[in-house]
């Protein structure tokens, strides 16, 4: 939390003793803190857990306190939820869809329907992923696991058949006083998801951005910043080193790269990317408009690079470029062309055509994005606007 006094960072003094108000309201802990700039001790910090009502009032928290609001008021609007924890340090959410008669992963502060996010975008190791609800207890690693043999050689603490034992004690204590109907109708639900969690997922776009919330550097040090270690690179195929000329496209709209003569070779934005921190692509419904921006929320800095590089024996003689940005606010997207003598700056929306990189076997493309204006400063830069049935 910050300072009361100054409103500068502070740094932990540890756990402290839980006041009565606090019990009441349901602090189960509370942190300590206190301010290394003017010296301010004492700062609490009440991680309430059992009285998620108390959250609606105080409107503080990390991802703990998000999934319990999330979780009381979806409950309060007459929808099955469950709250959902990850042994690796972390919590969300699952909503039951009727229409689509599946559990839909609901991460408060972060995505929706991205189960694979985790360990595709954050990097993280999974080993237990369990949801709670008034009518049961599940396993449900397996909907966020994208190698469920890798995971399985990292899941240690307990034997399986202990863990299964327990599981379906606690849901059949759960569901004690339910009629016999009810029991039923949850225990096909029960089994069906079962089978879905059986079958493995594929990684995709949306699964490979890194955590949104918390500081930056936070987020470096836990490792969970995301997909910035893409490294695709372009080349010329063999029919365009014949012909002396190396075209690529991406296409915002179809979210595909495209070779010379609108050849497919790479679906999805950040499958073609060497290297990029905190941007993605984003779809406006409202607008029906689609580009590349900064995670959603996350207002820090963001940017991305593509390589391009020729084989032994054959140097860039020409660039001819065209990129496409729009700034809003004071929001600033800056390109840059480079190869390892010299660098160039495009302006968005004007070709590009020099000789100044001649001689250079590769070449990086890179935008960076930063400034804006306030919660919405990450959506006032962006690449490649265009109509979603556009390009």
């Amino acid at each position: 939390p910050a300072c009361p006094s100054c409103s500068s960072p502070t740094q932990s003094s540890g756990l402290c003793v839980p006041s009565v108000q606090e019990q009441q309201d349901g602090a189960g802990r509370v942190e300590g803190y206190r301010c290394s700039m003017c010296g301010v001790e004492g700062v609490r910090f009440p991680r309430y857990h059992s009285r998620p009502e108390k959250l609606l009032e105080t409107r503080k928290g990390r991802c703990g306190e998000w999934a319990n609001c999330f979780v009381l008021c979806c409950r309060a609007l007459g929808f099955d939820t469950r709250h959902v924890v990850d042994w690796t340090d972390h919590v969300w959410a699952e909503v039951w869809s009727k229409a689509e008669g599946r559990w839909l992963h609901v991460d408060p502060g972060e995505t929706v329907d991205k189960p694979l996010v985790y360990e595709a975008g954050w990097g993280k190791k999974l080993t237990y992923v369990m949801a709670f609800s008034k009518e049961e207890v599940q396993d449900v690693t397996w909907r966020y696991s994208k190698d469920h043999q890798d995971t399985k050689q990292r899941r240690i603490l307990v034997r399986p058949r202990w863990l299964v034992k327990n599981i379906l004690e606690l849901t059949k204590k759960r569901q004690l006083r339910y009629p016999e109907e009810e029991k039923s109708g949850l225990m096909k639900r029960r089994l069906a998801e079962c089978l879905e969690l059986l079958t493995a997922r594929s990684v995709g776009e949306g699964d490979r951005i890194g955590r949104q919330t918390g500081s930056m550097a936070w987020r470096v040090a836990r490792g969970e910043m995301g997909s910035s270690n893409a490294e695709f690179v372009f080349s010329p195929s063999k029919d365009e080193e014949d012909q002396g000329m190396m075209e690529v496209e991406y296409d915002c709209a179809m979210d595909k790269y495209f070779r010379g003569g609108r050849v497919e070779v790479v679906s999805g934005f950040m499958s073609g990317v060497f290297s990029s921190a905190n941007v993605g692509r984003k779809v406006e419904s409202d607008w029906n408009m689609v580009y590349v921006a900064r995670g959603e929320g996350n207002c820090d800095k963001g940017e991305v690079t593509w390589k391009f590089k020729m084989r032994e024996g054959l140097v860039v003689k020409k660039v001819k470029l065209l990129v496409g940005s729009c700034c809003y606010e004071s929001g600033v997207v800056t390109w840059q062309l480079c190869s390892d003598r010299s660098c160039l700056l495009p302006a968005a929306g004007q070709q590009l055509e020099t000789e100044q990189l001649s001689g250079s076997s590769e070449i990086q493309l890179s935008a960076r994005l930063g400034g804006g204006e306030g919660e919405s400063a990450w959506q006032h830069t962006q690449l490649f606007r265009c109509p979603r049935d556009g390009a």
